[in-house]
């Protein structure tokens, strides 16, 4: 009895691990649309690590991407060191992800030239995007992790004003 009861809980657990992942697939290919699609073309540059990329990516060959992940390594490497690689095997696996699928959608067309329209979208599919891989327990990287070692630092900061300093500071 205990044993089933059991078997039946790893099973569940293991769904919902498997379903965790396809949502953080899903939406690191809406986030990589919301940047490919809408704000890199457009040259719009949103905080924190994507904004630095599309602004690196004009600068040099380098693919924004390419760029995402770079960056993201060395604040994947201190999350990893503060945090413990349990928390990070999700957040690795979207920045992985979502920094592939910038670099495969950058080779389709804008979907608008329209620089309001572009910013309104490309804003919103990435929060959303962003919203949902957070539900699912994992993060994008990046300005997610340093804002997170500096609350363990700063208990009496709110989290989302470090994050609108953060990216006040990249725009």
């Amino acid at each position: 009895m205990v044993k089933a009861v059991r078997e039946k809980l790893e099973r569940k657990k293991a769904f919902k691990m498997i379903w965790n992942y396809v949502v953080i697939t899903v939406f690191s290919l809406t986030y990589a649309v919301g940047i490919s699609l809408f704000l890199d073309p457009n040259n719009l540059a949103p905080g924190g690590v994507s904004g630095v990329s599309i602004m690196l990516s004009r600068i040099t060959p380098i693919p924004t991407g390419t760029w995402i992940l770079l960056i993201n390594i060395p604040i994947l490497a201190l999350g990893l060191w503060k945090f413990g690689m349990k928390f990070l095997i999700s957040t690795i696996y979207c920045t992985i992800v979502s920094s592939a699928f910038t670099n495969m959608l950058s080779g389709f067309a804008p979907l608008t030239t329209d620089k309001l329209l572009a910013a309104a979208a490309g804003g919103t599919v990435m929060a959303v995007s962003m919203g949902m891989i957070l539900k699912a327990g994992a993060t994008t990287g990046g300005v997610d992790i340093i804002v997170k070692i500096l609350r363990l630092r700063y208990r009496h900061l709110k989290t989302g004003n470090l994050y609108l300093i953060m990216d006040a500071v990249v725009v």
